[in-house]
């Protein structure tokens, strides 16, 4: 289950930087539409990842994401990842899909995801726990 958030200052790298943020409908900032689009695009994301073994990933990272970039009407927004390797067939990889406010040049809607991929490459979703310790 992905994790949304609404990210209100963020500061440093997308993962493990500083932030400031609140659950969605907090302080009137829901936005269910961009949720939907951002989860959509992290799912395109992963289907694109189970289709090459992991070695083949940064490859695509830099190549193969417009497919996975999160679109809603004419607004774009961006998606980006982290993980780690632990063989060269499995590992865990984190999403993480935003679209920024407007005027805010600090913020946005935010998704997390994270999977874990087992040597024959099928995927396990994060726990919550897990998920919780990303945002």
């Amino acid at each position: 289950m992905p994790v949304r958030a609404v990210i209100l200052l963020n500061v440093g790298p997308p993962f493990g930087g500083f932030r400031l943020a609140a659950r969605p409908g907090m302080l009137g900032l829901d936005y269910p539409d961009a949720f939907v689009a951002l989860e959509r695009a992290i799912e395109r994301a992963y289907t694109l990842l189970s289709a090459h073994r992991p070695a083949d990933w940064p490859t695509i990272a830099q190549t193969g994401f417009d497919l996975a970039i999160p679109r809603l009407g004419e607004r774009e927004g961006f998606i980006d990842f982290t993980g780690s390797a632990m063989s060269d067939e499995a590992g865990e990889v984190v999403a993480r899909a935003c679209f920024p406010f407007p005027a805010w040049p600090f913020g946005g809607w935010v998704v997390y995801e994270g999977r874990h991929r087992a040597l024959d490459g099928t995927w396990t979703p994060f726990t919550t726990e897990e998920l919780t310790r990303l945002w």
